[in-house]
C-alpha cells in the first residue's frame, strides 16, 4: 500500500513529499494483521526530484489516533462555509445527503480490500469455499490394451484378530460393506508392489495425475506390477466410519491383502510402499507376525515415532475421546458452502502457520491445522493443491487414541497402550528403505534413526537404507510437481533390487466365486498374460 504527502513548512517554502510504503505480509501467525497494517515506512524528498533522498523512518499508529484520522475524513465537495458570489452575495451550501460518510467508507472498503486479499488464507471469501465445492474429481490414470486396471473388495463382516483369513469374502464389485480394496494397475511382472497412503486418505493418492506424472504410472513404466491397498480406514470404504484400532489393520487387513495379492499373481511374496500410518500398521504387522513381504519402503514414519514439540502436544490431548463422547466419530476437510464448514474454518484460525504456508484453499487449511504441515506449496502444482480436498476425507477418530498412546510411548504400542511389538525385531529381517522429506515438519528424523539403528544392531548384514528427500515435507513428496527426479528416481534402484518376477505372470480372476480363496469347492478358471 503506497501513500503520498505534500508538505511545506509555509506557502511559499519548497515543497517535500512524504513518500509511504506499507507492507502486508503473510507472517507466522494469524494476529500479527495489526501491527502489518498500522506501520509505514516511509522516505522524504523535494517535490520532482525523487532520487534525492533528504529524510526517512517508520511511524506507527495506535487505534485512537487510527479512528481519529477516519473521523478527520472529510469530502472536498462537503461545505458549510459561506460562499463568495461574484455579486458580492453570500449562500450556504447545503451537503449531499451522506456525503460526509463517503470518504471514511470508501477508505475503509478499499483498505478491508487488500489487507483481505493478502490474508486470505485467515479470512475466507464466499469465492473460496465456491471454488471448493466446484473442485473436479480426482484425475485417476486411464485403463490401456497394455494396462489393465482391475479391483477386488472384501465385503462382509471382517474378521477378528486372530480368526481364520481364508473364509474373507472377495468381489469384483464394491459393496455398502467393503471394508478393504485391491486396485490392480499391471505394468509388467516386475514385484508385485502394495501402495499404501497414510490416515485420513485413501489409496487414490498415489495415482492421482496432479502433476508430471504419479507414482503408479511412474512404476508402470518402470514395469512394476502396481496394486493400491485401501485398509479399512480409507474414505473410499464405508468401513471408515466403524470403530477400529490400528492393531485392526496390522493383524487382520494387511496379513489379508499380501495373501490375496500372492494369489492372484502367484508370487511367492511381494514388495510394499506404505505412506504414514500405512507405515507404522506395516511395522505392526510384520512384527506381529506378517510373512510374504520381500522389501519394504517405509515413507516417513516407522517403529519409533517422534514429533516435535507442537505436533506432539495435539497428539497427546485428549480430544479423540472427547469427540467420541459426543458423538462424532469421524473429522475430515470441508467439501461446500455448508455451516459446520464455515464454524470449522473460524475454529482453525489461530493455527501457527510456517511463514508464506498460509493460504485460500480451506481444505488445505484444514488438513495443515489438524494434522499438520503435510506439504510446502513451493512444492505443490498449482492441480495438486486444488486437489487436496480430494486426495483427504472423512476419517475415523477411534485409531487416533492408539496413535496418542504410541506418541507418548515413543515406539509402536498395541490399543491398550502395551509392548506387544517392539519385543519380535527378529521378524524385521528384511530389507527395508527408510524414505523422509527432510523438511517434514510433523514427524522428526529421530524415530527413523532410532529403528534403523534399533535394526541394524540385530540385523548387521540386512539392507537398511536411508532415503532422504531434500526439501520436501510430509506427503509433498509424493505429489510434488518435481517428484519424479527428486523422489521416485532416489528410491528406483532399492526396488529394483528386489524386484522379482513371479513366476505365473499376469493372472485376472474374472468373477467372485473365482476369486474366493482357494480352499472353497470349485477350480479356477483365469486369464494368463505374459
Amino acid at each position: 500500500m503506497e501513500y503520498e504527502l505534500l508538505c511545506r513548512s509555509t506557502p511559499d517554502s519548497p515543497a517535500f513529499v512524504l513518500s509511504g510504503r506499507k507492507y502486508v505480509r503473510d507472517d507466522t501467525g494469524p494476529f500479527d494483521v495489526w501491527s502489518d497494517t498500522t506501520r509505514l515506512d516511509f522516505v522524504i524528498y523535494p517535490e520532482g526530484d525523487p532520487r534525492t533522498i533528504v529524510g526517512h523512518g517508520n511511524v506507527r499508529i495506535g487505534i485512537s489516533h487510527l479512528l481519529g484520522m477516519v473521523a478527520s475524513m472529510r469530502s472536498p465537495r462537503r461545505s458549510r462555509r459561506p460562499a463568495q458570489l461574484a455579486e458580492g452575495t453570500t449562500t450556504e451550501v447545503a451537503p449531499e445527503r451522506g456525503l460526509a460518510l463517503r470518504p471514511p467508507v470508501r477508505f475503509t472498503w478499499s483498505f478491508t480490500k487488500q489487507v483481505v486479499g493478502q490474508f486470505r488464507g485467515v479470512l475466507s471469501t464466499n469465492d473460496d469455499f465456491r471454488r471448493l465445492a466446484a473442485t473436479p474429481p480426482l484425475p485417476l490414470p486411464d485403463e490401456a490394451p497394455d494396462r489393465p486396471i482391475s479391483h477386488w473388495y472384501a465385503n462382509g463382516a471382517p474378521p477378528r484378530i486372530g480368526d481364520d483369513l481364508g473364509n474373507i469374502e472377495w468381489s469384483s464389485t464394491q459393496s455398502d460393506t467393503s471394508w478393504l480394496g485391491l486396485h490392480r494397475f499391471y505394468g509388467g511382472d516386475k514385484g508385485p508392489i502394495m501402495l499404501a497412503a497414510g490416515y485420513g486418505m485413501s489409496s487414490d493418492s498415489m495415482a492421482a495425475r496432479v502433476g508430471p506424472t504419479d507414482l503408479v504410472t511412474y512404476l508402470t513404466d518402470k514395469g512394476f506390477d502396481v496394486w493400491l491397498f485401501d485398509y479399512r480406514q480409507s474414505f473410499r470404504l464405508a468401513s471408515h466410519r466403524s470403530s477400529f484400532t490400528m492393531d485392526d489393520i496390522a493383524l487382520v487387513d494387511w496379513p489379508a491383502a499380501v495373501e490375496q495379492v500372492r494369489r492372484l499373481t502367484g508370487a511367492d511374496s511381494v514388495l510394499i510402499f506404505a505412506h504414514c500410518m500405512g507405515s507404522m500398521t506395516v511395522f505392526m504387522s510384520l512384527l506381529g507376525g506378517l510373512t510374504g513381504v520381500r522389501a519394504f519402503v517405509a515413507s516417513q514414519v516407522t517403529a519409533h515415532v517422534t514429533m516435535p514439540a507442537f505436533s506432539r502436544l495435539k497428539a497427546t490431548l485428549r480430544v479423540p475421546a472427547l469427540m467420541q463422547r459426543v458423538g462424532l466419530n469421524t473429522v475430515g476437510p470441508p467439501r461446500g458452502l455448508g455451516i459446520a464448514e464455515r464454524i470449522w474454518d473460524v475454529a482453525l484460525r489461530p493455527y501457527p502457520w510456517i511463514k508464506g504456508e498460509r493460504c485460500h484453499n480451506p481444505a488445505c487449511r484444514w488438513v495443515t491445522s489438524v494434522y499438520g504441515p503435510t506439504h510446502l506449496h513451493r512444492n505443490l502444482s498449482a492441480s495438486a493443491h486444488s486437489q487436496i480436498a480430494n486426495m483427504f476425507g472423512a476419517a475415523a477418530v477411534a485409531p487416533v487414541g492408539q496413535i496418542t498412546r504410541i506418541v507418548r510411548a515413543g515406539h509402536l504400542v498395541d490399543a491398550r497402550g502395551r509392548d506387544t511389538y517392539m519385543q519380535r525385531a527378529d521378524r524385521l529381517n528384511i530389507p527395508i528403505a527408510f524414505l523422509r522429506g527432510t523438511d517434514n515438519k510433523i514427524f522428526t528424523r529421530s524415530g527413523p534413526l532410532r529403528t534403523i539403528a534399533w535394526l541394524r544392531e540385530r540385523h548387521p548384514d540386512q539392507d537398511y537404507e536411508w532415503i532422504g528427500i531434500d526439501g520436501f515435507g510430509h506427503l509433498g513428496a509424493l505429489i510434488g510437481r518435481d517428484s519424479e527426479r527428486r523422489v521416485f528416481d532416489k528410491m528406483l534402484p532399492f526396488l529394483e533390487r528386489y524386484s522379482e518376477a513371479p513366476e505365473s505372470g499376469y493372472i485376472e480372476l474374472r468373477d467372485r466365486q473365482e476369486a474366493q480363496p482357494q480352499n472353497r469347492d470349485g477350480g479356477e478358471q483365469t486369464t494368463v498374460r505374459r
